[in-house]
């Protein structure tokens, strides 16, 4: 038990644990890097847009690939191609945690990876709320200058969060549309 494990071993091993590591990586790491960079006192609600899972998986995709290259061979070559996706995959996780929705209290707050937009409630128009029966809908927000843009609805308007987010609609005379679509 004591002989030391050929590197081809050591790198199956490394590559197995990250995969299995995988599907929880993706499903935690952009909500618990959102929460703790960008809640807020003032945010009403925090929305974590699936890109970010997508570009997680990539990224760790990217580490698995160069794992299994090393354990495949081993040269210069090999130790080059693996440390460009190493350094590609670390890009990919700190990308990741870029983009963002926040409804806040005096405004909305859209960040997609290098951009953002901050829209205060004096310049939203209107919302729509678009919704099936039983199901969950979908804000389309309009603003005065016709920007647009839409969050789908998911367990992050709780009740509190959707009466105070109704609240500043209500406060800044926001126009809200509730429309039901009828299933099929």
């Amino acid at each position: 038990m004591t002989e030391k494990q050929p590197p081809r071993t050591i790198f199956i091993i490394w590559a197995m644990l990250v995969g299995l590591c995988t599907p929880f990586v993706v499903f935690f790491l952009p909500l618990v890097i959102s929460t703790v960079l960008y809640e807020q006192e003032q945010n009403i609600a925090l929305f974590i847009p699936a890109v970010n899972f997508w570009v997680t998986a990539f990224g760790l995709a990217l580490l698995l690939t160069g794992l299994l290259l090393l354990a495949w061979k081993r040269n210069k070559n090999m130790y080059g191609v693996f440390g460009s996706l190493l350094v590609v995959s670390l890009i990919s996780l700190y990308a990741s945690s870029l983009s963002y929705t926040a409804i806040q209290e005096d405004q909305m707050v859209l960040q997609k990876f290098n951009k953002t937009h901050i829209y205060p409630w004096e310049d939203v128009e209107k919302v729509e709320y678009v919704y099936v029966y039983g199901a969950n809908g979908t804000y389309y927000f309009t603003a005065i200058n016709g920007d647009k843009w839409s969050l789908a609805e998911n367990g992050v308007l709780d009740t509190r969060a959707k009466s105070r987010f109704y609240s500043r609609l209500r406060t800044y005379e926001v126009e809200l549309i509730e429309e039901e679509i009828v299933a099929d």
